[in-house]
């Protein structure tokens, strides 16, 4: 596992493709859910609102059938525990410039350039100990 990749600025808005230059911190043995159906899994909760693990979990067992159109989920949701472990794991200085990769992607010639308001919050429940929320 390294934490130095060699970022590339897709050139199109496919969350999955963007994301996929993640480095997964996880043992492989220990991988039950892929890198892939955590992030969609997650993405699509907040989206529509799910705002701790608990609600990101609640989606995907309610979701499961419209997530399986994306990606298998062949060992189901991974739980709330699981979610938390995986982001905690993570580079969040790599996330963050794959996120804003992603939200670049989105943005058409019109609004390049520009000021675009959108909404911050931060996860509730997502603070644990020493580790910072995320926002």
């Amino acid at each position: 596992m390294t934490n130095q990749s060699t970022f590339k600025e897709p050139k199109e808005m496919d969350f999955l493709d963007i994301f996929g230059q993640l480095n997964d911190p996880r043992i492989d043995r220990k991988k039950l859910h892929p890198m892939p159906e955590i992030l969609l899994l997650t993405l699509c909760a907040v989206i529509c609102g799910a705002e701790s693990w608990d609600g990101i979990e609640m989606f995907g067992q309610s979701k499961l059938d419209f997530l399986r159109q994306y990606l298998p989920y062949e060992n189901g949701i991974p739980s709330d525990d699981t979610l938390r472990r995986f982001f905690r794991a993570i580079d969040t200085t790599q996330f963050q410039r794959l996120f804003v990769a992603w939200i670049r992607a989105w943005l058409s010639p019109e609004v390049a350039g520009k000021v675009v308001a959108i909404g911050s919050k931060t996860l509730r429940g997502s603070h644990d100990g020493e580790q910072s929320p995320i926002h």
